[in-house]
């Protein structure tokens, strides 16, 4: 309608402005995913699981560091699986 101010629209953020995760909480989120699949967790519960331990980063980004270690997390699951 004339006169009437348009809705203010919300810009889902790109790749390019993902924020950067340090080392450090990347190698704590594989130890984390190791450790909860050696005792039997399902891949799909991992994400939620380690996003809600504190000092971890958000949803999104526990989600992107599982899928970019994934081979890393299997190995490491599989040696503390047989100790």
């Amino acid at each position: 309608k004339p006169g009437r101010p348009a809705a203010p629209r919300h810009r889902l953020p790109t790749k390019a402005a993902k924020t950067t995760v340090d080392d450090t909480t990347v190698t704590a989120v594989v130890k984390d995913a190791a450790r909860l699949l050696s005792w039997g967790r399902a891949w799909h519960e991992l994400p939620e699981a380690i996003a809600r331990i504190a000092d971890r980063p958000s949803l999104q980004q526990v989600r992107q560091i599982l899928r970019s270690n994934k081979s890393a997390i299997e190995q490491r699951a599989n040696a503390q699986s047989k100790h």
